[in-house]
């Protein structure tokens, strides 16, 4: 029975690989870095450039939500830290004991989430060899000077022109 269950489970696990990889060709990749969206503070639209820049040839449509929440979650992050270093890591509880601040708690939950989205998104060596973005970003860079660089997506986010 044993053997079974995890046979089942390994064919889901396939037949959900082979799923995302007919979406993933049914949606092509973006043609050009995605602008980032208002509302992002300084961490999020400082990493959605990044992210763009480097990434935008294999993003697609779909995925730019998660791009979204990815640097919405950097915002709440760079919040979060902030708070910590100005009131530190623990506080007072209602005896009188020291315990941990609500702030350092909500912290590893957003870095739990950025940690999945980065799987998601293949971001990081281990990530894009999963998902073979490697490949695809050597060959923009053969393409060469056709991709836009960093500060050329700043320009176009802060509505100047960069040659």
């Amino acid at each position: 029975m044993g053997t079974t269950k995890s046979y089942n489970r390994h064919k889901v696990s396939a037949d959900i690989e082979a799923l995302e990889s007919r979406i993933r060709a049914a949606v092509p990749p973006l043609s050009e870095p995605p602008l980032a969206p208002e509302h992002l503070g300084e961490a999020g639209r400082a990493l959605w450039v990044l992210v763009a820049a480097e990434r935008y040839a294999t993003l697609t449509a779909a995925e730019v939500p998660q791009l979204e929440r990815y640097a919405d979650l950097a915002d709440r992050r760079a919040r979060l830290m902030a708070d910590l270093d100005q009131f530190g890591w623990s506080t007072e509880g209602s005896r009188g004991q020291r315990v941990i601040a609500p702030e350092a708690t909500a912290l590893t939950a957003v870095e739990h989430e950025l940690r999945q989205l980065e799987r998601q998104l293949g971001l990081g060596p281990a990530f894009r060899a999963k998902l073979a973005i490697d490949l695809l970003s050597a060959e923009q860079a053969l393409r060469g000077l056709n991709s836009p660089t960093i500060a050329q997506i700043r320009a176009a986010q802060e509505g100047t022109h960069e040659p």
